[in-house]
């Protein structure tokens, strides 16, 4: 058995926070990966932390096309989660075919769930908003929005747009 996080050790680290899991996971001897990509991975996929339109340092192409808080978070959802969850899956690897524990934030757990389901991986949520944090409302109304339009294509961008014709997915 196998426990994942989403998170990172060197996030962490640099962060100066410690992961519960991990502690866990060590003390009963259950091996423990951290899935998240570091920082300089995040980079190099193109899904850093900052939303494009509140980075530091001078404006980015994206704030022209990204007109509202509310378009950065359904931007975000609908392209830099679909990156993250692919990495946590080639994270997990073949550990994938064994009882795997993951542990990431209670709006993942649809999009991750359906994510391993196309894989024919069978999943169990075992439990929900367990410590979870208060986002936003404009946030969740950003991935309600998501789930109901389907990840973005590889090429173009609903969530920065939206379509006029919600009831059509995108996939």
């Amino acid at each position: 058995m196998l426990i994942g996080e989403e998170a990172n050790a060197d996030i962490l680290r640099n962060t100066q926070r410690h992961s519960v899991v991990y502690d866990a996971a060590h003390e009963i001897g259950i091996t423990h990966r951290f899935c998240e990509p570091t920082w300089d991975k995040k980079s190099e996929l193109s899904i850093e932390e900052d939303l494009p339109f509140l980075g530091p340092g001078p404006p980015f192409a994206w704030e022209a096309l990204i007109p509202s808080r509310d378009a950065a978070y359904r931007h975000e959802i609908a392209h830099r989660w679909p990156v993250r969850e692919e990495f946590w899956i080639d994270s997990l690897g073949d550990d994938l075919n064994h009882d795997v524990l993951f542990i990431c934030g209670d709006a993942h757990r649809w999009t991750f769930r359906r994510r391993l389901e196309a894989k024919s991986i069978e999943v169990r949520v075992i439990a929900k908003r367990v410590g979870a944090q208060p986002l936003p409302q404009s946030y969740f109304a950003a991935y309600r929005e998501v789930r109901r339009m389907g990840f973005a294509p590889a090429t173009g961008c609903f969530c920065v747009s939206p379509t006029s014709d919600s009831s059509t997915p995108v996939s």
